[in-house]
């Protein structure tokens, strides 16, 4: 992926600094076609499941904005405690992540744990050929 991602400057693969080694998961990168004027994400994702790609997965939801947080069921559990503070730390009210609210919809993960030489290549392959589409 990473020789793929280096043909253009609009797909930041996430930085391994040096002396380090990365165990990726999925490879994150943030997609930033949209805002060079290149493509949207969706776009860029049907691309790559056109030329024959797995496509990959994005970010669902940043973790405030999951249903379990955003409903609080868990903060009964929590206001039970005698140490309320554990409940005030736990509050979402006046916080912020602004961050992680600009990475989120930028977010490209592409799967790296395949089990066949042939399946990497395939989607090797339809990245570069969605990268090309948009130059």
């Amino acid at each position: 992926y990473i020789r793929v991602i280096e043909t253009c400057d609009w797909i930041i693969p996430q930085l391994t600094p040096p002396k380090a080694t990365n165990a990726y998961w999925t490879l994150a990168c943030a997609f930033e076609g949209e805002a060079k004027g290149v493509c949207s994400w969706k776009d860029f994702y049907n691309a790559v499941l056109d030329f024959g790609g797995d496509g990959f997965f994005g970010g669902l939801a940043n973790q405030h904005h999951e249903i379990v947080v955003e409903e609080a069921v868990y903060m009964d559990y929590l206001y039970n405690f005698e140490d309320q503070d554990i409940a005030t730390r736990m509050s979402l009210e006046g916080k912020s992540w602004p961050v992680a609210e600009n990475i989120q919809p930028k977010l490209m993960q592409f799967k790296t744990g395949f089990r066949k030489q042939e399946d990497v290549e395939r989607n090797v392959f339809a990245l570069e050929k969605a990268i090309e589409k948009f130059v």
